[in-house]
């Protein structure tokens, strides 16, 4: 099994496992969770736009289409827009 395979499996099992636990949570728990994502977004920018840049890099030597790469290329301004829209399912 590759890699990617293996890590994509591992998260699909943990979101599983979570979906229980949020099923039962309160409003104030949810968005208590949701304030920890936009902020840990924030804080791990840096470190989120290295790892997206070796992605984008495989990418391309792949040969994915330009408009894939654009639209899965993530900026410090796309993860404050995400980290904002995050925060708005609160409201």
């Amino acid at each position: 099994m590759s890699e990617i395979k293996a890590a994509v499996l591992q998260a699909a099992s943990a979101a599983k496992a979570a979906a229980g636990a949020l099923a039962i949570a309160s409003t104030a728990q949810k968005n208590q969770a949701l304030q920890l994502i936009a902020k840990a977004l924030i804080d791990r920018t840096d470190e989120i736009v290295k790892i997206n840049q070796l992605d984008i890099a495989q990418a391309e030597t792949e040969k994915i289409a330009p408009a894939l790469i654009d639209r899965l290329t993530l900026t410090p301004d796309r993860i404050a827009a995400i980290s904002a829209a995050v925060l708005e399912l609160i409201e």
